[in-house]
């Protein structure tokens, strides 16, 4: 157990959703996790009530467990919650084997093109990464079509920003790029 970096946080209230528990977690934790899957329901849209958090050293995880482990959600979420968060450890140990188990799951084709969907990933300043998710789907990462492209780009903005990208028919709110064939896509 001395060797715990990933663990699964259990019970959290399923209307959390990625950014309010990151919120949470950044309180203390800035900087000393590089990953986060945050498991959603296909149907509701909802969280599944579960995380895996791969921390970056086992004091960081002992530490969040230590803070979490028997606690009442409703302390750190707004959401009134009665549920009790669990912090137990995860099967896969580990950044890179956790984002190997997930990118070579079936799950992955489900979720690749959900950006809001996938696992996050960061730097050592806590600064959100892109997944890698086309080294597992095989969009491309130069040549292929424009929509696999527009998947590619929606993943490394949401990496980037922690947030989705603005939807569809929204004004850009960037330099102008090419959005006029979006339309065609359907």
């Amino acid at each position: 157990e001395d060797a715990v970096v990933t663990v699964m946080l259990k019970n959290i209230p399923s209307k959390c959703d990625r950014e309010s528990l990151l919120e949470v977690l950044d309180v203390e934790y800035r900087g000393q996790y590089d990953f986060i899957y945050m498991p959603i329901d296909f149907k509701s849209g909802h969280s599944r009530g579960y995380c895996f958090i791969n921390f970056r050293s086992p004091e960081a995880c002992r530490s969040f467990s230590s803070d979490f482990k028997g606690v009442a959600a409703s302390t750190c979420m707004p959401f009134g919650s009665q549920k009790v968060f669990d912090v137990v450890p995860a099967r896969v140990q580990g950044c890179q084997e956790n984002i190997e188990q997930i990118g070579r799951s079936a799950l992955m084709r489900e979720i690749a093109d959900r950006p809001e969907w996938l696992p996050l990933l960061f730097d050592e300043s806590g600064k959100p990464k892109a997944f890698p998710a086309h080294e597992f789907v095989g969009l491309p990462n130069e040549g292929g079509s424009r929509s696999a492209k527009r998947k590619l780009q929606k993943i490394e903005e949401v990496g980037s920003t922690g947030r989705a990208p603005r939807p569809r028919g929204a004004p850009p709110s960037h330099d102008g790029g090419d959005d006029d064939d979006d339309a065609e896509d359907g």
